[in-house]
């Protein structure tokens, strides 16, 4: 059987939360899976990333435009 790497050894990268613009780490796979998108540093962010993202639709064409 083999031994898991140490923690230290795992590659890291540095992400800004879209929302809260604070910066965090992630681990380097978790990254790449994000294809480019910045990652949420919490799940709180991440409920109000989603929820912006939809308010658009949930409010119809129009509703963010001025008069």
């Amino acid at each position: 059987m083999g031994c898991a790497p140490a923690p230290s050894a795992t590659p890291i990268a540095r992400h800004r939360c879209p929302v809260c613009a604070k910066t965090h780490l992630v681990k380097a796979v978790r990254a790449e899976l994000a294809y480019g998108r910045q990652l949420c540093c919490s799940p709180d962010c991440e409920a109000e990333r989603r929820r912006r993202a939809r308010a658009p639709y949930r409010h119809g064409p129009g509703f963010l435009t001025a008069s």
